[in-house]
């Protein structure tokens, strides 16, 4: 939906009526219902940031199914959660380096 008709609708709520915003309201909890949300997300086939196959689940939050890669080199390391990981070779380099 474009910007300007999204705002344009959201002029017109104000002039809907009781029954009218009731009947919104149930449409959008429809829509935006984590079961939904499950339904149109699905199984997860790769990991999002390396592109792996190798997933599998991992729990669930907020409702919903979460996955973990396989393959990540680091998962179960000193190194698994650390940030600004693309920086930190070049950091290791200096360091060999002196």
């Amino acid at each position: 939906m474009r910007n300007k008709a999204f705002h344009r609708l959201l002029r017109q709520v104000n002039t809907l009526t009781p029954t009218q915003s009731k009947q919104l309201q149930n449409q959008l909890n429809q829509k935006c219902s984590i079961k939904t949300l499950d339904d149109t997300t699905g199984e997860v086939s790769h990991c999002p940031h390396c592109g792996t196959t190798s997933v599998y689940k991992w729990g669930y939050r907020s409702g919903l199914q979460r996955y973990k890669c396989k393959d990540n080199a680091l998962n179960k390391t000193p190194l698994a959660r650390l940030r600004h990981k693309e920086v930190w070779e070049k950091y290791m380099q200096d360091l060999i380096n002196g």
